[in-house]
């Protein structure tokens, strides 16, 4: 089974992992900014955010449009209990837990009221946004003035503060690689079978017997507390959250763009498709750095056309299409004129 499964994915994992090697001798190097440290500590995160998103949107098929709201719970549970002096590490065990509820009452109530497709997509959208207004006007969470996380000097990883951007990149990594672990032993669990039924036909996975909405809400929960545990990295890091930011729309497409990428519904699609955007963003922005906006232009039209040519993703490159055996075909026989047997 380990030779099999290697076999299968070693040179991918091989690939990544001397990625990785590469990427920490690059931003440690002398002479290097911080500048160049905290795009690759963004786009890492982001690769870890895509890859939850990905259990439920890739592997349950329920395409969520407002995942920010998760992210969000996770930064301000963090923030605001480290402000009355609870350790961060036990504000993001909480923040994962109120996120995993959040998550499983939004499958619960979709199901419940028949909430599909782009409705749903909506839903969720609702959900954040109407979480940004919320805490942008709640006192307590610090109102429009956001939450400042205070800083003690030295590092220390029980306090999740260091004194310098390399830690947050180790720790970051660790939690892409961990979470894509996750994701790959779901792929090869029944389980993973079970919510690519649920993604194909809900109608027919039901037929066959699966619970679709226990194996959705279960994914919806596991997705939006890993997700929330980003978003708690996201405070320790900046110590810094605001409403319109952490809830704000362009999170939840920041987690989205790089599994349609890659390739939604994959163990290594929203790897590479983060990995692909993170060079695409950068070099639309210094190409274009004196016309505001222009960087963007590019970026779309260039995931675009991805898009549009590779409808499954980079990793279409890499996994043939399967072929369709068409069951033989009879020879017709032409009829026989009346009277020519005679």
């Amino acid at each position: 089974m380990i030779a099999n499964s290697w076999s299968r994915h070693g040179p991918r994992v091989a690939a990544l992992l001397v990625g990785a090697a590469a990427l920490t001798i690059l931003v440690t190097a002398p002479g290097m900014g911080g500048y160049l440290m905290t795009v690759v500590i963004t786009a890492v995160l982001f690769a870890y955010l895509a890859q939850c998103w990905n259990i439920v949107g890739g592997y349950a098929g329920r395409f969520s449009f407002g995942h920010a709201a998760f992210f969000g719970v996770g930064a301000y549970t963090t923030g605001v209990l480290g402000q009355h002096g609870v350790n961060p590490w036990l504000g993001l065990l909480v923040g994962a837990a109120f996120a995993a509820l959040l998550g499983a009452a939004l499958a619960v109530v979709s199901f419940r009221f028949g909430v599909r497709g782009p409705y749903f997509a909506l839903s969720t959208l609702a959900l954040a946004e109407t979480l940004r207004v919320v805490f942008t006007n709640w006192e307590f969470v610090g109102a429009a003035r956001g939450v400042m996380v205070d800083f003690s000097p030295g590092s220390s990883l029980a306090a999740f503060q260091f004194d310098s951007r390399l830690p947050y990149l180790y720790l970051i990594l660790g939690l892409a690689a961990a979470v894509t672990a996750l994701v790959a032993a779901l792929d090869r669990h029944r389980v993973g079978l079970y919510l690519r039924a649920l993604r194909e036909d809900e109608t027919v996975a039901a037929s066959l017997g699966v619970d679709c909405q226990r194996y959705a809400t279960y994914a919806s929960a596991l997705s939006a507390a890993l997700t929330a545990v980003g978003g708690a990295f996201y405070t320790q890091w900046l110590l810094f959250i605001e409403a319109p930011t952490v809830y704000g729309v362009e999170i939840s497409v920041a987690m989205v763009i790089p599994v349609l990428l890659g390739g939604v519904g994959t163990v290594w699609g929203p790897l590479l498709g983060s990995l692909a955007l993170a060079p695409i963003q950068e070099g639309a922005r210094a190409l274009f750095r004196d016309r505001p906006g222009a960087d963007l232009v590019v970026y779309g039209i260039v995931i675009a056309v991805v898009i549009i040519y590779l409808p499954r993703g980079i990793m279409g490159l890499f996994t043939p299409r399967p072929k369709v055996d068409q069951p033989p075909v009879a020879p017709v026989t032409p009829p026989v004129p009346v009277g020519a047997a005679r």
